[in-house]
């Protein structure tokens, strides 16, 4: 395993079985969705348990005092590999790069969540363009200024209620300009990476629009550390009968300690071992930023992370970070320590 490690970590891109292999160890065959043909509609059932999940209350003051309306990660790519064809739930933080990650992991429910109203309310326009199909090309050009009437009229068309319409209109006027840059960004270092995703290839772009076909998209407005969402998703997750098989968690754990709800929270979602828990750390908190020029990127198992809080004292996230390891692509770390167990 270590000959076969010093091998091949050294290209930009590992081959995806092996890095899957340097991670998350042996795992059982895949069973997720290749083509957006390959999904059906979620039944009546799945849809009104997954529609049942409560938002937590709106925060108090905002992270930063800021709408993150687009991600400021720049290498998501990174976790192409290790998010391949895990299919099952992603629930993850922000907006543009949950379509990313969703369509390499060809998942089969997708929760975007955020304790924001306003990045919830962004996911709603995304859905309105995403359901227009067409090509990922077309898909940025809509949100173009040009195209800023017939947004608004599309969102007036939609939306009945006063206040959700309200939102959406104050949610695509603090967002447009912005998920236009960021999308025209993407693509191009996507295409100069020769990376595909919805942004650049149309396979990826048609999963994303058949995962909101099917009634498989579910925005919610929740709060990593609260009470109620967090609960609730791993209850409906496995009432339907679908594990969480990615986590992505951006940067949001330096802004909360580990409380015992948090601690819960997490635990109470169903992992198995296929689950990859995906994080990133800015500038000052790791060793560098070596290709995103602000981020660093890390990955590690839903088992380990589980290890980590059920059996050690945790106040925060360092600790569980302190150990990771660099690999020789540049940017890219594994947490695979294990903790020692609480006295």
């Amino acid at each position: 395993m270590m000959m076969m490690k010093n091998k091949l970590i050294g290209s930009m891109r590992l081959v995806p079985f092996v890095l899957l292999l340097l991670v998350a160890g042996a795992q059982q065959a895949r069973s997720a969705p290749q083509k957006a043909t390959d999904l059906k509609p979620l039944s009546d059932d799945a849809v009104s348990v997954m529609k049942a999940v409560e938002p937590d209350p709106p925060p108090k003051q905002l992270s930063a005092n800021a709408h993150f309306l687009i991600s400021d990660e720049k290498r998501h790519d990174l976790f192409a590999d290790v998010t391949k064809d895990v299919g099952g739930m992603l629930i993850g933080v922000g907006t543009d790069q949950v379509y990313l990650m969703a369509g390499w992991a060809r998942s089969e429910i997708l929760v975007p969540m955020d304790f924001d109203q306003a990045v919830v309310d962004i996911h709603k326009v995304y859905r309105l363009l995403f359901l227009k199909g067409g090509t990922p090309a077309e898909f940025i050009a809509r949100w173009a200024k040009s195209n800023e009437d017939t947004l608004k009229e599309m969102i007036d068309s939609e939306f009945t209620d006063a206040k959700e319409r309200e939102g959406v209109h104050k949610a695509l006027r603090l967002g447009r300009g912005l998920v236009h840059g960021k999308l025209k960004l993407t693509a191009e270092l996507h295409n100069k990476l020769k990376v595909k995703s919805f942004v650049n290839d149309q396979d990826e772009f048609d999963y994303i629009v058949a995962l909101f076909k099917t009634n498989r998209v579910f925005p919610v407005r929740g709060d990593l550390t609260a009470s109620k969402t967090m609960i609730q998703l791993g209850d409906a997750a496995r009432k339907i009968n679908v594990a969480v098989r990615v986590l992505y968690l951006s940067n949001a754990e330096k802004y909360f300690p580990y409380t015992e709800q948090y601690k819960k929270n997490v635990l109470g979602l169903p992992f198995d071992d296929q689950t990859q828990v995906l994080r990133t750390q800015g500038w000052g908190e790791g060793r560098g930023a070596e290709e995103d020029g602000f981020y660093i990127y890390l990955v590690q198992t839903g088992t380990n992370y589980r290890n980590w809080l059920e059996n050690a004292r945790l106040a925060d996230v360092k600790p569980v970070v302190a150990g990771k390891r660099r690999t020789k692509i540049p940017g890219f770390y594994i947490i695979d320590k294990e903790p020692k167990k609480k006295k």
